[in-house]
């Protein structure tokens, strides 16, 4: 019956389609919009039949199995994925993590190399400090003796002139 009513309605569209040419402009445009809304309506009507449809939905009819099937097709498709992302993520963060224990390693050695070798520094400062030490204690012994050296030769040449 719709089948028909359909077919009505494109044979009365057609046949005002030719008769446009004849017919007066105003007329024509108004036939236009109601043309349009008369497809609108038939949009509408489609739309909400298939609402209808999708309200009525019983597992029991072979599109609700098939669309039973469907979800549980995809259902499991949904786990395998799952399961796959999750496997390569973990995968990727254990090879990140034996990345990172492998620098953490070879940052404790690297680190324990720079305290042996500040160790060494600090005994090497105390060392030249010591040297400092002596060599400033022999220098200012060197510069008493000259200072001792010079006063005598002054005191007697002030006291030979006298």
């Amino acid at each position: 019956l719709r089948m028909g009513v359909k077919m009505v309605r494109v044979q009365y569209i057609l046949v005002w389609e030719r008769k446009e040419i004849y017919s007066d402009p105003g007329l024509n445009n108004e036939f236009k919009i109601m043309r349009e809304l008369l497809e609108e309506k038939d949009k509408k009507i489609e739309q909400l039949e298939e609402d209808i449809r999708a309200n009525q939905f019983s597992s029991n009819t072979s599109y609700g199995k098939k669309l039973i099937e469907k979800f549980r097709i995809l259902r499991e498709e949904n786990e395998e994925f799952e399961k796959q992302v999750t496997k390569g993520v973990i995968q990727n963060y254990n090879l990140e993590a034996a990345e990172l224990k492998k620098q953490l390693k070879d940052n404790e050695y690297e680190m324990q190399k720079v305290k042996e070798e500040n160790a060494e520094l600090r005994k090497e400062n105390a060392d030249l400090e010591d040297t400092v030490e002596l060599y400033r204690k022999s220098l200012k012994e060197a510069a008493r003796n000259s200072q001792m050296q010079k006063d005598p030769d002054t005191s007697k040449s002030k006291s030979a002139a006298k």
